[in-house]
């Protein structure tokens, strides 16, 4: 289920990801922090962006640093400035599903504010 909300092709976990012997060799980029049905902590969610000709994860990788950039300021709660930064990323991958979701997070939530207690985890109903 998280790979189709995310449009990702393989996503693992933070546990997986310090479980590498040598985490530089692969490209990811982290992609959520998530609860998922019948779990009662959040993990986070990397995407390995595999590079076997697919013009999208070129296209992630490319704008890696600026989703990154994005994520955080949205874990900050600067939402103005992850709407700058989720809009680059649109803008040379309008594509990218995630880019998509935080934008649309960051538009809410720059209009509405945070509900008291805010967390940057999302639900994950579904499996």
């Amino acid at each position: 289920g998280v790979t189709k909300t995310y449009g990702a092709r393989i996503v693992f976990s933070e546990h997986t990801l310090f479980g590498l012997e040598d985490p530089t060799q692969y490209n990811y980029r982290m992609l959520d922090v998530v609860k998922l049905k019948g779990k009662t902590r959040p993990v986070s969610v990397i995407e390995l962006l595999h590079m076997d000709g697919d013009d999208s994860a070129s296209l992630k990788l490319l704008t890696r640093v600026d989703f990154e950039k994005g994520l955080n300021a949205y874990v900050n709660e600067d939402f103005q400035q992850a709407q700058k930064f989720f809009q680059s990323v649109l803008e040379t991958h309008p594509e990218d599903q995630a880019a998509k979701i935080y934008m649309e997070r960051a538009d809410f939530y720059a209009e509405h504010g945070t509900p008291p207690g805010w967390e940057p985890v999302a639900a994950m109903d579904h499996k």
